[in-house]
């Protein structure tokens, strides 16, 4: 499970005519009632782009007196408000929001001009997600609600313009209804983001009218996503149209290597997807044997009564291990490295004997069996690693994962279609991956899927390669950038 906490802190902070901390009512009737408030505002996840996310929002509403009345201090202060919540950022992982809010901004109008106010803003953020592949950066912005600036209240056409600014850094912008953007955090992050942001307005009085000026100011904690094409793109090769299906895939020694398919008992490599050599003719398997790499070899197992062992180190020279066998009756169902060992998932079908089985084994030849688990009536379909876990999966609506290969937990998902048909799992750029009905899902922590591919494609099986994940199926082969 990905442990990951966000602390959003932005604060007003008080500097000379009011101390810091929350105000009582007493502080706020010594800034002359021009104080109005501050907003929290929680859950406003409108995204601001098409690749913006909201993860925060403060609003502060600031209110001005006649500007006109008299030519002194006039000022734009904000009644302290303290605010602790708890938000879930994930559904289950815990973040905290925190929002602390006061202010001593005023702006000493002596005469009707473009003025800096005094006092500044300080917005604080503290950010400390280092799990997500999916941020492309972390942004502060600023933006009025519902106008260019501070609108008057008895003639609305009347506005203050207002502009801001990030101290030493940033020149000013304008403060208007289109957010400017104060600090923009770009990933990949080696450690979380803890900075205070020193932020000063300025205010445009030349055209003030003799009334009052109201307005909002919305500051947001932005993540931009990063732009991963969910399309499957079909890719040109040279091989025959129905090699594509059935196959066993793996990577090894840099390659990519597709080993048997319908009616196919060749083994072939490729470093691109679109040219293929091919290593092995005529192999002693036919139709989706199961191929792994391990301990600097391509190891190959057959399937469906023919489940014997071979290994190869250059993909064309097949050594047979005579230490592995399987009655007719058990198929192998799962293969996966785990814990620096070979491990393989069975499951045995006969009037006298039904369920999974489970060996290991360190080098490949010498193989342990370990206890067999009670998974009820669950069929596995697949064993991978993910989250330093081995997870075993089937068409049910749950996984088995262990941590040791011998103690086991269920695993509940939500998101997936029931029932169903699941052709493949893989992981892939730290998420788990499958392709269930033609449809292509992923999940960051194994309980929760997404819809992902938008173009329904048949595949048959999953493989990820290059930082891409490959699916081969429907006669083709395809790719999707899921970087």
């Amino acid at each position: 499970m990905n442990k990951k906490v966000l602390w959003f802190s932005l604060g007003i902070l008080c500097l000379t005519l009011i101390g810091c901390g929350q105000l009582t009512d007493q502080h706020t009737e010594r800034v002359s009632a021009l104080g109005d408030q501050i907003l929290n505002q929680n859950g406003n996840n409108t995204n601001t782009g098409d690749n913006d996310e909201v993860l925060a929002t403060n609003k502060i509403t600031l209110t001005i007196g006649d500007p006109k009345a008299s030519l002194s201090p006039q000022a734009i202060t904000a009644k302290c408000l303290i605010a602790s919540q708890s938000v879930n950022i994930v559904a289950d992982v815990p973040g905290f929001l925190t929002f602390q809010a006061c202010s001593d901004i005023f702006f000493n109008v002596t005469q009707l001009s473009k003025i800096e106010a005094d006092g500044s803003i300080k917005v604080k953020v503290i950010y400390n997600d280092l799990l997500s592949k999916d941020i492309e950066s972390i942004k502060v912005k600023a933006c009025m609600v519902d106008g260019n600036g501070l609108i008057g209240q008895k003639e609305p056409q009347s506005i203050i313009p207002l502009e801001v600014k990030v101290v030493d850094e940033k020149p000013y912008q304008d403060l208007n209804t289109n957010c400017a953007e104060l600090k923009n955090w770009k990933a990949p992050f080696t450690q979380g983001i803890n900075k205070v942001l020193t932020l000063k307005l300025k205010g445009d009085f030349t055209n003030a009218l003799n009334q009052q000026y109201k307005g909002t100011i919305l500051l947001k904690l932005v993540k931009e996503k990063s732009t991963a094409d969910n399309t499957w793109k079909h890719v040109t090769s040279t091989l025959p149209w129905n090699f594509f299906f059935d196959n066993s895939a793996t990577t090894y020694n840099g390659y990519m290597w597709v080993v048997g398919g319908f009616d196919f008992n060749k083994v072939l490599k490729s470093i691109n997807g679109k040219e293929w050599t091919e290593t092995s003719a005529n192999t002693p398997w036919t139709e989706k044997p199961n191929a792994i790499a391990f301990k600097d070899k391509l190891w190959v197992f057959g399937y469906q009564g023919n489940t014997n062992l071979w290994n190869t180190s250059d993909g064309s020279s097949w050594q047979l291990i005579n230490s592995f066998f399987l009655p007719s009756y058990i198929d192998i169902q799962g293969l996966a490295v785990f814990r620096n060992k070979l491990w393989v998932i069975e499951f045995a079908i006969s009037d006298s004997d039904f369920g999974p089985y489970i060996q290991s084994s360190g080098d490949g030849v010498n193989w342990t069996p370990i206890s067999r688990p009670d998974w009820g009536d669950f069929y596995p379909r697949k064993a991978l690693v993910f989250k330093d876990k081995l997870w075993v999966l089937g068409d049910a609506n749950y996984a088995w994962t262990s941590e040791d290969g011998i103690n086991w937990s269920r695993t509940t998902f939500t998101g997936l279609p029931e029932p169903r048909t699941t052709e493949d799992y893989s992981v892939s750029n730290n998420k788990l991956w499958a392709t269930i009905n033609n449809v292509l899902y992923s999940s960051e922590n194994g309980l929760r899927w997404n819809r992902e591919a938008s173009n329904p494609i048949f595949i048959d099986t999953l493989l990820s390669y290059n930082n891409l994940l490959w699916g081969f199926g429907n006669d083709s082969l395809w790719y999707l950038n899921n970087k």
